[in-house]
């Protein structure tokens, strides 16, 4: 099982920001994920914005798909949550704000 979060926009289309992974995914068992590859129709700098801003949290690894992954364990805190959820915060909105979502 897992989730996804996206911007969405009026007319129900999505862009996805990221997936994560439950513990019954083997192979990316609880984990948090990037989706660069799916943000085909956002600009070059909210696209370079989200992967710089990504690859400067420490406790993200980049993938063989250039993508960002964040391996969930006892050792992950709330403070990294936090610092996550900001930088997709200010994805979202530079999104919202370029597509007028």
């Amino acid at each position: 099982m897992g989730f996804s979060l996206s911007v969405v926009n009026s007319l129900g289309t999505s862009k996805p920001l990221l997936f994560g992974y439950g513990a019954d995914v083997v192979y990316k068992k609880n984990s948090i994920e990037t989706t660069f590859g799916r943000l085909k129709e956002i600009s070059h700098d909210i696209l370079e914005f989200y992967k710089n801003e990504v690859g400067k949290l420490g406790f993200f690894e980049q993938t063989q798909s250039s993508n960002y992954k964040w391996q969930l364990t006892s050792e992950s805190t709330d403070e990294e949550m936090r610092m996550f959820l900001a930088v997709i915060q200010d994805v979202a909105d530079k999104i919202i704000d370029e597509l007028k979502l």
